[in-house]
């Protein structure tokens, strides 16, 4: 087996993976000074921190670190709210603990779409959601625990 490379056919999809092979240039950067590709909005810092200390106080209420009325701390909109509630009402999440976050911004500035992860039951869970800069502040317009 060790000797046999040799007699090894190339696999016929190879073939088509190195017409994929990028074009000559493609890797250059320009020479006016933009970047290559397009610009990607970033978030700011501001955005970052209301989503991280809102996510952490939304993850204790429902674990059950904190009482329900800590809720009116974080920047909610009515409708996830009352969504809260309902889970609180259900049972919540004991022992559920906020493990990741990721923001994505769009290209206005005003909206941010989130996704992260939270520990419940010796398992992993995702969560995803929006929030929108007002002008009053950041708040979460949507969230989906999965």
């Amino acid at each position: 087996m060790i000797g046999d490379v040799g007699e090894l056919a190339p696999l016929r999809g190879f073939e088509l993976l190195r017409g994929l092979r990028p074009s000559a240039g493609a890797g250059i950067p320009r020479d006016d000074g933009r970047p290559s590709g397009p610009a990607l909005p970033t978030c700011g810092d501001a955005a970052r921190e209301h989503l991280a200390r809102s996510m952490a106080v939304i993850m204790e209420v429902l674990s059950g670190r904190r009482r329900s009325e800590a809720l009116a701390a974080a920047a909610i909109d009515e409708r996830v709210l009352a969504g809260l509630r309902h889970r609180l009402r259900a049972g919540g999440l004991r022992g559920a603990a906020l493990r990741t976050l990721h923001l994505s911004a769009r290209a206005c500035g005003t909206r941010v779409e989130f996704v992260g992860s939270y520990a419940h039951g010796g398992r992993v869970r995702a969560l995803a959601g929006a929030m929108i800069d007002d002008g009053r502040g950041w708040t979460i317009t949507a969230l989906r625990l999965i």
